[in-house]
């Protein structure tokens, strides 16, 4: 049901890109409720990153989640697509989310200007969100720093979301997971946390 779902939205999104009509955010997700869980991911501790697109040091993500990337195989699925990202990291700033996508196809896609990070999230209501220009910086990685205000994204709230990348005609080239989401709980603020460190 998941493979054919995507697949007719594929289509649709394709129809709406013919007519040079918006996408929908609702046909970036599926609406298919059955399957596991999102997987909830929980970061070790706060960071404090230099939006550069370097390794600056072992410290700057440490204590970062480290999802699993791997591929769901089905009966339409195609077992030799590669993705694009080879890593990606996550942490909390003192009031943003922290992202490391890892990999030389994402990092020559992001240098040569060819994609777009989009992040859709379910505060509870869908929002598609580019990542603006400002949070992001590309050079060995690819870093990104949102803050939780433009994901609308509450401390305590519970929040859902995936990650799409997109080239320059606003397909979609990948969407991390590669299945269903992720979800994090929203940490405290920098200002009311009593048991965070930097």
């Amino acid at each position: 049901d998941r493979e054919f779902d995507a697949l007719f939205r594929v289509h649709l999104r394709n129809a709406y890109s013919a007519l040079g009509r918006p996408i929908p955010d609702e046909l970036q997700v599926s609406n298919i409720s059955t399957g596991p869980a999102p997987d909830h991911l929980v970061p070790a501790g706060r960071v404090a990153i230099r939006l550069d697109g370097r390794d600056t040091s072992f410290l700057e993500w440490l204590g970062a989640a480290r999802p699993t990337l791997v591929r769901p195989a089905g009966a339409m699925h195609e077992v030799a697509t590669v993705s694009r990202v080879g890593e990606l990291l996550l942490a909390f700033g003192a009031e943003s989310l922290c992202l490391r996508l890892s990999g030389p196809a994402i990092v020559g896609l992001m240098a040569a200007r060819s994609a777009t990070l989009v992040v859709l999230a379910a505060t509870p209501e869908l929002r598609s969100l580019p990542v603006d220009a400002a949070w992001i910086a590309v050079d060995e990685v690819v870093e990104v720093v949102i803050p939780f205000g433009s994901l609308g994204a509450i401390p305590g709230q519970r929040l859902e979301f995936r990650i799409q990348i997109h080239d320059r005609s606003g397909a979609v080239l990948e969407a991390l997971p590669h299945a269903g989401s992720w979800t994090i709980t929203v940490p405290p603020t920098a200002s009311s946390r009593s048991d965070w460190h930097l």
